[in-house]
């Protein structure tokens, strides 16, 4: 199994760099790191009230176990399968707060979505991400550093309310939209780079 090529950002350095962007962009830096969604799947964002999401799977009742005075939201993975997110009360504030009050249609590449909020996403957010983490931390990981970030934080607190590996691989799966192989790869990483920090 190939481990995942990207190096998870701390609390720390996603405000140093967010406090250097845009409002709108700032926004989106912030849900992926609470959220752990993909450039693409932040233009689908909707409350929950939006989008109806059917369970059908045990492990379901467990998502976001761990988090305290969050607010559910939903995204799109581009394929027609929703899944909810959970943000923290005060992203909640500031997002509501850019909410449109008429969603528009925006398309990039392959995938195309009715938008509800001013917020970065796709390509041009993922550049100015880039951009400013190297401008503030002189390097950046991607955008892929926050999704990562996400699951090794998720894959810790699950830890902690003692929930056994498998069923943390499949939690985290389910926040993140990610199959159980690819949940492991990021770990995999973790793990490598703090054998190395050891050594």
């Amino acid at each position: 199994m190939k481990r995942v090529e990207s190096v998870p950002y701390t609390r720390s350095q996603v405000s140093e760099i967010a406090q250097i962007q845009t409002g709108k962009n700032r926004l989106a830096t912030w849900l992926a790191f609470e959220a752990g969604v993909k450039p693409s799947e932040i233009a689908s964002l909707r409350p929950p009230e939006c989008r109806t999401i059917e369970i059908r799977k045990a492990t379901e009742s467990q998502l976001f176990l761990g988090r305290e005075d969050v607010v559910i939201y939903s995204v799109d993975n581009g394929q027609g399968e929703a899944r909810h997110i959970a943000v923290s009360a005060q992203l909640h504030q500031k997002l509501e707060k850019a909410r449109l009050g008429c969603p528009k249609r925006v398309e990039e590449d392959d995938w195309s979505y009715l938008c509800g909020y001013n917020i970065g996403y796709g390509h041009a957010w993922v550049q100015s991400f880039t951009e400013c983490s190297d401008s503030a931390l002189r390097y950046s990981h991607g955008t892929q550093g926050l999704r990562h970030a996400y699951i090794v934080e998720r894959f810790f607190e699950l830890l902690m309310h003692g929930v056994g590996h498998d069923e943390r691989v499949g939690i985290v799966g389910l926040e993140t939209g990610l199959g159980p192989e690819s949940v492991k790869k990021y770990l995999m990483t973790r793990a490598e780079s703090r054998s190395r920090s050891v050594a």
